[in-house]
């Protein structure tokens, strides 16, 4: 049961607050926020735009309804859109990078590559472009950082990511790269 105490409000309007607050904390795309939080959000765009309402456009219930409807759906997009891509930034595939001990890792000149390593290159870019995207984000991540860093980043479990390595592991295999996986 909620601790909020809203004094000098219609009922009506606490009680579709609340119920509306404890329907988000069950979606799954919004994670560790209280219902308490979610009703003062909540509450806080009903007054805001409680002056808005007009009673020959709609009945008062249907008014309250819409505006805590559309805030609900306002949350969830925006937790939707924070877990989508979370710490992912551009970057150019150009730029020179050197590692700790100044080495060149910038990407290699096709000119002086061998064949063999080419081929893979372009099996592996062919394999990558078949996979899921979450298959191909995991891979990204884990050229820099480990699977501690990537939870604590994606806010996910690590059992949830060792479950997604391993099926990139299998997808990776089965297009013909066991031999390369260590």
């Amino acid at each position: 049961m909620s601790k909020n105490k809203y004094q000098g409000i219609n009922p009506y309007v606490v009680n579709q607050v609340r119920y509306h607050a404890y329907s988000l904390m069950r979606h799954s795309a919004i994670h560790g926020v209280e219902v308490e939080d979610l009703e003062q959000e909540l509450m806080l765009d009903y007054l805001s735009r409680k002056q808005a309402y007009d009673p020959e456009k709609a009945k008062w219930s249907t008014f309250v309804d819409r505006i805590l409807n559309h805030k609900c759906a306002s949350l969830i997009e925006a937790a939707r859109a924070q877990k989508r891509g979370s710490g992912i930034s551009d970057f150019s595939l150009d730029a020179w990078l050197e590692d700790k001990d100044g080495e060149d890792n910038a990407l290699p000149d096709p000119a002086t590559e061998d064949l063999t390593s080419r081929d893979l290159q372009i099996d592996l870019e062919q394999a990558v472009q078949q996979m899921p995207p979450h298959l191909v984000l995991l891979m990204v991540d884990l050229r820099t950082l480990s699977i501690s860093e990537i939870s604590r980043k994606t806010k996910t479990p690590r059992s949830t990511l060792y479950g997604t390595l391993s099926e990139l592991l299998g997808s990776l295999k089965e297009r013909g790269f066991a031999e390369y996986l260590h």
